[in-house]
């Protein structure tokens, strides 16, 4: 029986919203029900693979479930996150956000679908081997970071960006003169820490770019990094990171406020190109 608390298809098509949702919805659709999706998906499925685990161990399936997420959730697990990124090709990130904990209310559907699921054939997937399910599962949750291929370089900021990019006619040349000229700041970088193409944890030899201080609207944006690629009339602009306003703490950071500065910092800077 215990085979079934994750060869099901809720299961299944939880395991599918949590992939789509953390590596396309929450870059196409920045908003409240893409932030919270991942998160209710993700204590559904954990509760049942940890039930799978431990199948005779059902109220202690449950206690472990929230005490790991609550765990996950808090400042506490940052080192381990770290430490883990290091040694590990597949990255995980998460932004620390306490009404994230609104997924508990996912809990007494999962507890009942394990203490009924014998009644419920219709939902059960057989003939198959567990083992099939269990390593998707197990990458598909840690993977809540972006694939390599989408870390352009590495931020040390307190905000990071992925996939954040826009496109100008202007060529790599014109663009940094022009930003010169209207008195920002512009610095190469080399040597910086990057992923994709260039492999984890190495250090490519090409050039970024930081803007040390951009004002907008009331708000003092600092240490902008970024990278640039094209050729003698088009420019991508990618954005990789920066350190939050004064007035903001990384926990107040979801993905509504990452789409606003990626915005206004694109919209500033294509104003500045002109």
């Amino acid at each position: 029986m215990q085979k079934y608390f994750i060869l099901n298809w809720l299961f299944v098509v939880s395991i599918f919203l949590l992939f789509i949702n953390d590596h396309f919805l929450k870059f196409e659709y920045s908003n409240w029900i893409t932030g919270k999706l991942s998160d209710f998906t993700g204590v559904f499925i954990l509760h049942l693979l940890i039930a799978f685990i431990l199948p005779k161990k059902k109220y202690f399936s449950l206690l472990l479930t929230i005490i790991f997420f609550i765990f996950w959730k808090s400042p506490v697990s940052e080192i381990f996150i770290k430490i883990y990124n290091l040694l590990s090709p597949i990255r995980t990130e998460r932004i620390i956000d306490y009404t994230d904990f609104l997924a508990f209310l996912v809990l007494p559907f999962s507890y009942y679908l394990i203490q009924n699921l014998e009644k419920y054939e219709f939902l059960k997937i057989k003939k198959v081997n567990p083992v099939f399910f269990i390593i998707p599962t197990m990458m598909i949750l840690i993977s809540e970071a972006p694939p390599l291929s989408h870390y352009y370089t590495y931020s040390d900021g307190d905000f990071k960006c992925y996939k954040c990019k826009t496109t100008v006619n202007i060529g790599q040349q014109s663009l940094i003169k022009k930003l010169e000229e209207r008195n920002i700041a512009v610095y190469e970088k080399q040597k910086i820490k990057s992923y994709g193409d260039f492999g984890k944890d190495k250090y490519a030899m090409f050039k970024f770019y930081r803007i040390d201080e951009l004002i907008l609207e009331k708000d003092t944006l600092r240490n902008i990094d970024f990278y640039l690629s094209g050729n003698d009339s088009k420019t991508t602009i990618y954005f990789n990171g920066m350190n939050l306003p004064k007035n903001l703490s990384v926990s107040q950071v979801d993905s509504k406020v990452i789409k606003y500065y990626k915005k206004m910092i694109f919209e500033e800077l294509k104003e500045k190109l002109k």
